[in-house]
């Protein structure tokens, strides 16, 4: 029998963060969300983007990774935000 795969994906947007479980399906679930709080800056949005993966961890069988969308332009290769608009200041 072969395990399940899911992953933890994260959406860190101007007003909220949402997260939740999906699976190889791309069924989701679990969705949990939290004001970004974007005017704090950027230590505090990734606080609260730490908060939402941690409470979902225990929840997540067969994790395989996490996916996060942000706003602004990602540079993957270099791990950073090479962009973002003023929604996320400091992003």
């Amino acid at each position: 029998m072969v395990a399940k795969m899911n992953i933890i994906v994260l959406d860190i947007g101007g007003t909220k963060i949402s997260c939740a479980i999906s699976n190889e399906h791309g069924a989701i679930r679990n969705i949990i969300q939290h004001p970004t709080e974007a005017y704090l800056g950027a230590e505090h949005i990734l606080g609260n983007a730490y908060k939402l993966v941690d409470e979902l961890l225990n929840e997540c069988k067969n994790l395989k990774g996490i996916g996060i969308a942000s706003a602004g332009r990602i540079n993957v290769e270099k791990g950073i935000v090479d962009y973002a608009t003023s929604n996320l200041p400091g992003w």
